[in-house]
């Protein structure tokens, strides 16, 4: 029975053709469904048009607020006030103030500041990854008096022209790109001078010295060979992975 009156309702629809254009119509003859208690009529609600786009995203003011405000965090006070501790304990950067000391790092130092303190042209440590090796360079650094000018570079790279840039501006010594390589050589060479002269020794610390290219190594090595007459004027230490 209930399939009889589907047909019966069906008939009573006129069907439109799409590809004719035309509008589709219900027989006037169709009657209003009845409401039941609770039910609302579905003809007080006028549907939305259709939407092609995308919802609207948030108005450019609103997003430039939100991202200028800083984070709130209380990760800072969850170390100091939750836990007791004096400071962060574990940032992602070295931090000599954390230096755990095994015996295998007390070596390694005791050799990276013999050969600083001893004149040694050239001293190497190597370690892989995370060994702690800048962390030890780092106190190393601070550990030296007035007495030696340091230069540090990180993670070198580039030609000749440019790893002698490098080195310049670790000195604190001016280095214009458009200067040629012996300009830079000489003042280079000049500064060591005048820094022997006035009894400080020059310490340059190469830090990712895996980094560096078979160029760069025999500049170093011209670097070395650079003397006062009777004494070394420059010393090395390079830092990097085996």
């Amino acid at each position: 029975m209930a399939r009889s009156r589907s047909r019966k309702l069906l008939s009573r629809i006129l069907w439109f053709d799409p590809e004719a254009g035309n509008e589709p119509e219900v027989a006037a003859s169709l009657p209003d469904p009845v409401l039941q208690a609770g039910q609302i009529d579905p003809k007080s609600y006028e549907l939305p048009d259709p939407v092609d786009s995308a919802p609207p995203r948030p108005s450019t003011r609103v997003r430039t607020r939100l991202l200028s405000e800083p984070p709130v965090t209380r990760t800072q006070e969850i170390y100091t006030e939750h836990f007791g501790l004096a400071a962060r304990p574990f940032a992602l950067t070295p931090d000599p103030d954390f230096l755990y000391w095994p015996q295998s790092h007390q070596r390694a130092y005791t050799m990276l500041e013999y050969g600083v303190r001893a004149n040694a042209p050239i001293t190497l440590i190597t370690g892989e990854v995370g060994a702690g090796k800048t962390t030890l360079l780092l106190h190393l650094v601070r550990s030296l008096g007035s007495e030696m000018t340091v230069g540090l570079i990180s993670n070198p790279h580039g030609s000749r022209a440019e790893l002698l840039r490098w080195v310049l501006h670790a000195l604190e010594q001016p280095a214009e790109l458009d200067e040629s390589y012996v300009d830079l050589f000489s003042r280079f060479q000049g500064f060591l001078l005048s820094e022997y002269a006035a009894g400080r020794s020059v310490v340059l610390i190469f830090d990712e010295a895996q980094n560096l290219t078979a160029e760069a190594l025999e500049e170093l090595r011209m670097f070395i060979n650079i003397n006062s007459g009777k004494d070394e004027v420059l010393q090395l230490v390079l830092i990097g992975q085996p």
